[in-house]
């Protein structure tokens, strides 16, 4: 059973041995900012490992928490980096290749946090933002002087993608989603998989019997001509080549040129076949033939089908391409497990920013205490002058009135019990 993938055809690594990865942190600069959150996803998606971190040096970080919303109070109790190292490089050791939005920055502070050093670093790498840049991206200067790339959330939504940005669990497996679909993107395919445009233009030589045949194509004045025709195999008859494959050109049912050593080696690399593979026996093409005013008669040849590299990876392609309902699934399961080798321990209560639920509870509770403090200021407004109505209304009426406010106040102070107890 063939168990190549899109990604083991272009990349030589199998999907299954893809790590991607996400950072948030207290600033833009490594070695002086700090990591705050560290994610990382194998290719489709699925977790292997989420932590918050500690930072030992920043105590705050009010512009970046505006824009990710990790707090110092969030990861008062997370684990530092130092402890997290071990468990990073196990994930990212081997052969794996490493997969980010924007590796440099990502990369500048796993560096500077010492989880590769001169002893050890990753040696496949791939940045899908750079390469999505190739085909799809956009680049600009940015008023910093600075080139600003597509973003993250750019690329997921042209293919398709929809994540809350700035959480580094759902910045790395949006980012997963952006690879695979960039390793299946026709665009991206024609670009790592076809030779450059002279590669496929190759000129054939004449011998007395194809001298002939073209110039029974090219009558009278006629001195080009131009159509479809093929390369078809055959073998070198003599010389130091003799019994070596060879290309023929035919066109019109005749054989009108023929290739070198040279050329015949040509084919054999824009098909990208190894020494050890065959040469197909035809290779479908567009001759010109081309008739000079001293008789001599020029052909060349253009490929016109691709290589088998490409065929292949359109055909990987239609089959590892990611499907919408895959991601209906991964996030069904997302939901119904938070366990998948997570340390635990780095996710304080409070940290699910994203979560529907969390936020209709946390919406909930805002508007119990909003509605216990109305009563609050209701029940202050009544104690004081039920206190002096105590004292000077006849037949008990103060006395009621204190009454009224000690009950209103009753609420506010089992909130106030409740907060100093958390």
């Amino acid at each position: 059973m063939d168990t190549t993938d899109i990604c083991s055809l272009l990349l030589g690594v199998p999907l299954d041995r893809v790590v991607v990865f996400d950072t948030e942190t207290t600033g833009l600069r490594p070695g002086l900012d700090e990591l705050l959150q560290v994610s990382i996803v194998d290719a489709f998606g699925n977790r292997l490992m989420d932590s918050l971190v500690r930072p030992t040096r920043r105590k705050s970080w009010p512009d970046a928490e505006r824009i990710h919303g990790i707090s110092p109070r969030d990861v008062r109790r997370a684990p530092t980096i130092d402890r997290l190292a071990p468990q990073i490089r196990e994930i990212f050791g081997g052969d794996r290749l490493l997969v980010a939005y924007n590796m440099k920055f990502d990369m500048g502070f796993l560096r500077a946090a010492g989880i590769f050093g001169s002893e050890w670093s990753p040696d496949q790498t791939f940045d899908v933002m750079l390469e999505y840049l190739r085909v799809r991206g956009a680049s600009s200067w940015s008023d910093s002087g600075r080139y600003r790339y597509s973003k993250l959330t750019d690329c997921a939504k042209f293919y398709g993608y929809s994540f809350s940005a700035h959480d580094s669990l759902e910045d790395a497996r949006a980012t997963a989603w952006c690879f695979r679909s960039l390793l299946c993107d026709p665009e991206y395919l024609s670009l790592v998989t076809e030779p450059y445009p002279s590669a496929r233009q190759i000129s054939a030589t004449q011998s007395k019997s194809t001298r002939e045949a073209a110039s029974d194509l090219l009558p009278g004045q006629t001195t080009s001509l131009t159509g479809s025709g093929e390369l078809t195999l055959g073998e070198f008859a003599s010389g130091k080549s003799k019994g070596m494959p060879r290309y023929f050109v035919r066109l019109n049912g005749r054989e009108v040129g023929a290739c070198t050593a040279r050329a015949t080696e040509k084919v054999r690399k824009f098909m990208q076949l190894g020494p050890e593979d065959d040469l197909p026996g035809s290779v479908a093409c567009e001759v010109a033939l081309g008739k000079a005013d001293s008789g001599s008669i020029r052909c060349s040849v253009t490929i016109s089908e691709g290589s088998p590299l490409a065929k292949k990876a359109a055909e990987l392609a239609e089959r590892d391409r990611p499907k919408l309902r895959e991601l209906e699934a991964n996030d069904a399961a997302a939901n119904r497990s938070m366990e998948v080798n997570t340390v635990a321990e780095a996710k304080p209560a409070g940290h699910m920013r994203t979560s529907p639920e969390v936020e209709r509870h946390v919406a909930g509770r805002g508007q119990a205490i909003i509605r216990k403090l109305v009563l609050w200021s209701i029940g202050v407004s009544l104690a004081i002058p039920g206190a002096f109505a105590l004292m000077y209304v006849p037949f008990g009426g103060g006395l009621a009135s204190l009454i009224v406010a000690v009950i209103l106040l009753l609420p506010a102070a089992r909130l106030i019990g409740k907060a100093k107890k958390s």
